[in-house]
C-alpha cells in the first residue's frame, strides 16, 4: 500500500513527498495489522464455555485495538512530521488525538460497545433487569434456562410462549 501511493504520488511530481508518506503508511498499515492478527487472534482460538467470557475477550479485543491505533496513529503523525517538514511538531497532541480517537474506534466500534449501550437502555426502560448476569445465572440454576455454547435458551417451550404471551409483570 505505501509503495504504491509513494510511487503514484513520486511520479505525479512530488517524489520525496510521496516516498515519504508511502512510507509511514505502508509501516503503520503493516504494523497495525501485524500486532492486530498476533496479539488477538489468541481470543478467538478459547472455546467458550461460560456466556460472560465473549464479554470479557471483546472488551479485551476492544482495548487491544484501541491501543495498538494509540500507538501506531501517534507515533506515524510524528514520523511524518519529521521526513515532511524536518522536525517534530507536538507529539504529546499527536498522541493525545491517537488516544482519543484510538480508544472510541477500539472499545466502542469494535468492541460491541453499541449493544451494551443497547442493553442499558433496555435496562433503564424496565424492559431487562439491572443486574442481567445474576439473574441469568439465577435462572440457569434453577433449571429455567440452559446453556448452549455462548447463549442462553429456554428449557421448557411452555415458559417461553406465556412469557411471549404476558410480556408486561
Amino acid at each position: 500500500m505505501g509503495l504504491v501511493f509513494g510511487l503514484s504520488v513520486g511520479l505525479s511530481g512530488e517524489f520525496m513527498f510521496g516516498l515519504s508518506v508511502g512510507l509511514v503508511l505502508g509501516l503503520s498499515a503493516g504494523l497495525t495489522h501485524g500486532l492486530l492478527f498476533g496479539l488477538v487472534e489468541r481470543l478467538n482460538d478459547a472455546q467458550p464455555t461460560d456466556p460472560r467470557h465473549p464479554v470479557r475477550d471483546d472488551l479485551a479485543y476492544g482495548l487491544a485495538v484501541g491501543l495498538i491505533l494509540v500507538l501506531v496513529l501517534g507515533l506515524s503523525g510524528w514520523l511524518v512530521d519529521r521526513i515532511i517538514w524536518g522536525f517534530s511538531r507536538g507529539l504529546a497532541f499527536k498522541l493525545a488525538f491517537a488516544l482519543v480517537f484510538g480508544m472510541v474506534v477500539g472499545l466502542y466500534m469494535l468492541s460491541g460497545a453499541g449493544r451494551r449501550y443497547l442493553v442499558f437502555l433496555l435496562c433503564i426502560r424496565g424492559r431487562l433487569p439491572w443486574h442481567l448476569g445474576t439473574f441469568l445465572n439465577w435462572a440457569y440454576e434453577a433449571g429455567l434456562l440452559r446453556i448452549s455454547g455462548v447463549a442462553y435458551q429456554f428449557r421448557h417451550r411452555e415458559l417461553q410462549d406465556w412469557l411471549t404471551a404476558h410480556p408486561t409483570p
